[in-house]
């Protein structure tokens, strides 16, 4: 029996399907990296002046004046390259957290904080804005379905915002 010095067709497939599934994920990897970066960066540094003191005039000027219509749909962005990603390791097989364990983390820490500050800026537009506009009647249910919108939505809230919304919700509870 003589033996063919060339390897066959159904043995090569899967290392070539492997080693091209490889450099896809690394080069999506990559990209997330970079998108990760990018969203993080272009959130400001409100802690000193939302959650240390709250300054309502910084607030007004660094947050509220600004249109965050761009890092909302950068965020969503990030969050279905996440997810197409995983989905396509997933059919292949491969898990993109283990592979890319640095891209996965980074991006998942990314759209956490993003999370948090488009919670924390709508919130702001609510304490700021609509409850001063806002009928004493009405307010329990503005507040009441923000709340609700951010716990089902997953966000979470510096703990001086939070005690505020609460103040106020039993304050307008109160008065009813």
């Amino acid at each position: 029996m003589q033996t063919s010095r060339y390897i066959s067709a159904p043995v090569l497939a899967p290392q070539v399907a492997s080693r091209v599934c490889s450099d896809v994920l690394a080069k999506w990897s990559a990209a997330l990296q970079v998108s990760s970066t990018s969203l993080n960066a272009s959130i400001p540094d409100y802690s000193p002046y939302v959650c240390e003191v709250f300054d309502q005039d910084t607030v007004k000027e660094a947050i509220l004046s600004r249109s965050w219509s761009d890092f909302a749909s950068h965020w969503g962005a990030l969050s279905r390259q996440l997810s197409l990603v995983t989905g396509a390791c997933e059919q292949v097989g491969q898990e993109l957290s283990t592979l890319h364990q640095t891209a996965f983390e980074s991006c998942s820490a990314a759209l956490k904080n993003g999370k948090t500050f488009i919670t924390v800026v709508s919130t702001l537009q609510l304490i700021i804005v609509s409850l001063p506009a806002a009928p004493k009647a009405s307010r329990q249910k503005l507040i009441s379905q923000h709340m609700a919108k951010v716990s089902e939505k997953g966000g979470t809230l510096p703990a001086n915002l939070s005690d505020y919304l609460d103040q106020e919700l039993r304050r307008a509870q109160g008065k009813r």
